[in-house]
């Protein structure tokens, strides 16, 4: 299972991404910039992305539906510092599987990682 982490919080995801690699049936890639998330879709495939719902440099979510066009039916994780908004209508247009606040416990992530692969 190829995953990609997305979060500005650099030293958030790198450890996300350290913990998860425990599990030996995944690989995992992190990145921190909007840039890196359109040149790294844009080039690879993920089969899930956990990733912060709001980035510096954007405007609101819609930056999803970027990587959608690319990558149809991508299964995502959203991490955020934020509750969940009230007109949280992506999840009906995107394949958003699981929707958890910061602070999170990795060991919920790896799991669902794990029910993922078997």
């Amino acid at each position: 299972m190829k995953i990609l982490v997305i979060d500005q919080d650099k030293f958030l995801a790198e450890n996300l991404c350290r913990y998860l690699k425990q599990n030996k049936q995944i690989q995992i890639w992190c990145i921190s910039t909007i840039n890196e998330v359109n040149a790294e879709v844009s080039k690879n495939k993920y089969d899930l992305i956990i990733s912060e719902l709001f980035m510096p440099g954007v405007e609101d979510e819609n930056w999803l539906f970027e990587i959608e066009e690319k990558n149809p039916g991508q299964k995502y994780v959203i991490i955020s510092s934020y509750q969940i908004p009230n007109n949280f209508n992506l999840s009906e247009k995107l394949n958003i599987i699981a929707y958890y606040e910061k602070p999170f416990d990795v060991k919920i992530i790896a799991n669902l990682i794990k029910q993922l692969t078997n």
